[in-house]
């Protein structure tokens, strides 16, 4: 029994207990709490955690996450436009949110 996510390489994380500003969750705290947790699950296996999370295997998460992101960045951006650092950080943001989306087949 232990505490899983999924980490930004689609790598599966397993830790006994996780620690935050916000929140501590350990195994005798596990019941109390209303799943995720910042990202966070309980599972009483490993199987069922990687049957629920679905991990990334054989996939390089870097290659797809940056031509996602290149993707949409050039979609939202106008290339004869100046744009300013905030469309431009907002473009890669949504753009790496999506990267995330596409690798775990959300």
């Amino acid at each position: 029994m232990s505490f899983y996510t999924v980490n930004y390489l689609g790598e599966l994380v397993s830790a006994p207990s996780v620690y935050a500003p916000e929140f501590t969750l350990t195994e005798d705290t596990s019941a109390d709490f209303e799943y995720p947790v910042d990202g966070w699950y309980w599972f009483d296996t490993l199987a069922e955690a990687t049957s629920i999370l679905k991990p990334l295997s054989g996939v390089d998460p870097v290659i797809v996450a940056a031509e996602t992101i290149q993707r949409h960045v050039d979609e939202q951006l106008a290339p004869s436009v100046v744009n300013t650092i905030a469309e431009v950080k907002t473009a890669i943001r949504v753009g790496l949110s999506e990267a995330v989306s596409e690798l775990r087949g959300d």
